[in-house]
């Protein structure tokens, strides 16, 4: 048994997380898959499996939202230095929107705040309208009215509702519901078999094993097979922010194809565009996370040139492209409940772990 496998096993029984899956690869070689804990812990105790799906909250930005556009660039139909307002009309009557592009927000560089609970607003003013598509226009017109944190392109101030309006945008000019979008421009593609949005009218009929997330008090019942993000749960379980449930394995092909895209050498990402989102010469980056220089979710043995992002729910990935490694580790870190952030500790670790049992040796001889 690794270390690492040891340390995951502890943080389940002291409660960090109750199940987890990890992959970790080199290049597109996988060098570990292992599965643990429960998928739920309410009513008893259900075993994650090979088939247990992961809701990955955030990662839904670069997986499915930032992927979109990358491929909407690659296909040269459409400019990121385009207004948003040109297509969300409500953003067109406040001038401080108007100066907002697309750039500006898969940058997080438009000064939106980073989050507000529109999804109580609407639960109290608009009950009938919770979980439904329709909640779409209010929340264009709820973030239009928004102060700004600050000036447009000042500085990063990472945004939920940034990328709630890009999934929106995109369903705009497409002129289709995102899931939908996503499910045929992306995962068909891409061959993401288990990775999905689950619409809360029309969710899937096929039996998925579901990781359980928080008992929820908006929704008065234990979160499982629906997203748990209250505003991707408002706007009816489809947004650009959140909203996917996945699989390490698929999470390892979108990665896998986002480094060929960058090599050059994959069809549906051109290698000028995923530089531009993520190439050395791209200080921030557009619709990913980087390494922090002080106590990185990362942990110390990613090169600076790594991409990754973090999910609210205990999912994240990191993608060294300098290394050609990359780690997978998706968690139910908020079932039963949300009020735990042990896994803050834990993260950064595990990767320390990880890097030094299984990558280092791997990737030694490649560098020699």
């Amino acid at each position: 048994m690794f270390h690492f496998e040891e340390a995951i096993a502890q943080a389940i029984v002291g409660r960090v997380f109750p199940g987890a899956s990890l992959l970790v690869a080199v290049g597109d070689e996988i060098l570990y898959r292992g599965f643990f804990g429960n998928e739920t812990l309410i009513p008893s105790p259900e075993p994650v499996t090979e088939k247990t799906l992961f809701d990955i909250a955030s990662l839904t930005k670069p997986i499915a939202t930032t992927a979109l556009f990358m491929l909407l660039l690659s296909e040269k139909e459409l400019s990121l230095n385009a207004p948003a307002a040109k297509y969300l009309k409500p953003l067109e009557h406040r001038e401080d929107k108007r100066k907002i592009t697309i750039r500006h927000l898969l940058k997080h560089t438009s000064g939106l705040p980073a989050w507000r609970p529109y999804f109580s607003d609407i639960a109290k003013d608009h009950p009938k309208l919770v979980g439904k598509r329709e909640c779409r226009e209010l929340y264009v017109e709820k973030i239009a009215q928004e102060t700004l944190e600050m000036p447009v392109s000042y500085q990063r101030l990472y945004s939920d509702l940034g990328f709630i309006l890009l999934g929106i945008l995109l369903e705009e000019y497409w002129e289709t519901p995102l899931d939908q979008i996503f499910k045929e421009k992306i995962a068909k593609p891409l061959q993401l078999l288990n990775t999905f949005y689950q619409p809360i009218e029309s969710p899937s009929p096929t039996p998925y094993h579901f990781a359980a997330t928080e008992d929820s008090s908006l929704r008065k019942k234990l979160i499982r097979g629906e997203v748990s993000d209250d505003n991707a749960y408002t706007l009816g379980g489809v947004a650009g922010h959140a909203g996917l449930f996945s699989h390490v394995d698929d999470i390892h092909q979108f990665s896998v194809a986002i480094k060929k895209g960058l090599a050059g050498s994959h069809a549906l990402f051109s290698k000028d565009v995923v530089e531009e989102f993520i190439g050395t010469k791209t200080k921030i980056k557009l619709g990913w996370d980087i390494p922090s220089l002080k106590d990185s979710q990362a942990g110390h043995s990613f090169s600076k040139n790594s991409i990754g992002h973090l999910g609210y729910s205990g999912c994240s990935f990191w993608i060294d492209l300098e290394q050609d490694f990359h780690i997978i580790f998706l968690t139910n870190r908020v079932h039963p409940t949300n009020q735990n952030e042990a896994i803050k500790q834990f993260r950064p670790q595990l990767h320390n772990s990880i890097y030094e049992e299984l990558v280092r040796a791997k990737i030694s001889p490649l560098k020699s």
